[in-house]
């Protein structure tokens, strides 16, 4: 963007202490804009709070507005929207970043009232909303409408790229392909790809909520089917909450069947998560598409190798971008369950391919800061501070 602007404010449904890809792409986001040593506001769901990582520099300014839950549902949508024409005057100034889909759709009424509450827009696509709007005659007229008067659509993966540009060719000299690695605070310095975590075992570590699209189910079963010569020489471990009870229970009972140790640890703390990192061997994810629902990047993918673990997973979505095939991990086919037992052998095997897989993948991520994304996507030199707005509650700022 050519102009400089006055302030950013950011647009989100979800931000901790949800967790969640797009929620932690504007938690970072903001954190690296604060860093810059500008003002930046987030805009977010009713129980919104800054994560543990936004202090000093990295602080931002958090507006929780009462009433929105962090969904799409039409209430929330509605409570947001009557926000942002309240404080009208203020966004009309602003660079306005619209982080994620259910915000999107806000901005896609407002606009189909009339309403531009923007100086210079920014969208962010995450990957399964393009396939669900492009479906839609409506939702998809109304994305066409808004991307047309964006400065920046931002995109996480070259995946995701071509999939907008198959359906709006003509976004092409706006797009903008950039992410980064969560900044979660210490990472595990010193591994030893040698020894074996847990009694003997490898511990296979997979993090994300417990979510069809996260595979979880699919992991399982290709570790059941492994021989039992190399079962007895891994042990599973899963960080995340479950989000789908009737999923939750399947991954129970199929654990249940494994044939080797298996443990759910929930949510977790920073503290913790870098903890389970500590004491993981491997880490995989297996995603899987679930209708329109694809992975588009795979934050966790990338928190793996900065923490220097050889990661396993499947080749869909935007994976490919996360996980550099025989650089920093190994893929296989979705479906190919017997694939992914190869490659999972190879690794219980060859501590030499460990290392050079996790070495690899800490040089891959410092390649990828949110510092460097958020450079090309805002180009203003000067911010100015704005009052808080009574419709909003203001939290740990």
């Amino acid at each position: 963007m050519s102009e400089t602007a006055k302030m950013l404010r950011m647009v989100t449904h979800e931000h901790s202490p949800r967790k969640g890809g797009a929620g932690m792409v504007a938690e970072q986001l903001a954190m690296a804009v604060a860093r810059q040593g500008r003002n930046v506001s987030v805009w977010a769901q009713e129980n919104a709070i800054l994560p543990d990582e936004a202090v000093g520099e990295s602080k931002y300014s958090l507006f929780a507005v009462p009433g929105v839950k962090g969904s799409r549902n039409p209430s929330c949508l509605f409570k947001m929207a009557r926000v942002i024409v309240a404080e009208r005057e203020g966004f009309s100034g602003a660079t306005v970043h619209v982080v994620e889909p259910a915000a999107m759709e806000v901005f896609f009424y407002l606009q189909l009232l009339g309403i531009r509450p923007w100086r210079h827009l920014v969208l962010t696509l995450h990957g399964s909303e393009i396939r669900r709007w492009r479906s839609n005659p409506v939702t998809g007229q109304l994305f066409r409408r808004l991307a047309k008067v964006a400065d920046c659509v931002h995109v996480l993966s070259g995946y995701n790229a071509r999939e907008i540009l198959s359906w709006i060719p003509e976004l092409a000299p706006k797009l903008m392909i950039g992410f980064g690695v969560p900044n979660t605070g210490s990472v595990v310095l010193n591994r030893d790809y040698g020894r074996c975590s847990m009694a003997g075992r490898k511990v296979l570590l997979c993090v994300g909520r417990i979510h069809p699209r996260k595979g979880q189910l699919y992991l399982i079963e290709c570790v059941e089917g492994l021989p039992e010569s190399y079962k007895n020489r891994v042990q599973l471990r899963f960080v995340g909450q479950v989000v789908k009870d009737d999923y939750g229970v399947k991954v129970s009972q199929a654990a249940e069947r494994c044939g080797c140790p298996v443990v759910f640890s929930g949510g977790v703390s920073s503290d913790e998560l870098l903890r389970a990192y500590c004491e993981a061997d491997l880490f995989a994810m297996t995603s899987v598409p679930v209708g329109d629902s694809v992975e588009g990047l795979g934050l966790v993918y990338l928190e793996a190798s900065r923490n220097g673990l050889p990661v396993l997973a499947n080749r869909t979505g935007g994976v490919e971008d996360a996980v550099l095939e025989g650089e920093t991990g190994l893929l296989s086919e979705v479906g190919d369950q017997d694939g992914f037992r190869r490659n999972l052998m190879r690794l219980i095997d060859d501590e030499e391919l460990c290392a050079r897989l996790g070495d690899a993948g800490r040089r891959h991520v410092d390649l990828h800061t949110w510092d460097k994304v958020a450079a090309r996507l805002y180009d203003f030199s000067g911010v100015e501070s704005h009052p808080l707005p009574s419709a909003c509650q203001k939290k740990r700022i």
